[in-house]
């Protein structure tokens, strides 16, 4: 096994957060991976504040498959998670919507 320093490590994680050159952010106390997130933040909080919308969440955390054991090892849960989601509609109509801000890639 291969170990590495602490400032390798530093620089390897640096590398992987800068992918995509995303810049972070931080909007109304959030920090957001991108400024393209937080730009949509932003746009679904308009669209909640003129009453399109409503109940915004953020990272919510769905289980796809659970946990389970083969053969007497543990295979672990399988889960997404999406960066919003939000109610839209009447009241007895409501229709939730999950969304995934995707970096725009340049070939």
């Amino acid at each position: 096994m291969e170990h590495i320093t602490l400032e390798e490590y530093k620089q390897l994680q640096q590398k992987v957060n800068s992918k995509y050159k995303a810049k972070k952010t931080i909007i109304d106390g959030i920090k957001f991976d991108s400024q393209k997130e937080g730009g949509y933040y932003q746009q679904l909080k308009l669209m909640e504040k003129q009453g399109l919308i409503k109940d915004i969440r953020l990272q919510v955390k769905f289980e796809l498959q659970p946990k389970y054991k083969k053969n007497g090892k543990t295979i672990r849960a399988i889960n997404y998670i999406a960066d919003f989601m939000y109610c839209q509609g009447r009241q007895d109509n409501n229709s939730r919507y999950k969304t995934d801000i995707k970096p725009k890639y340049i070939n």
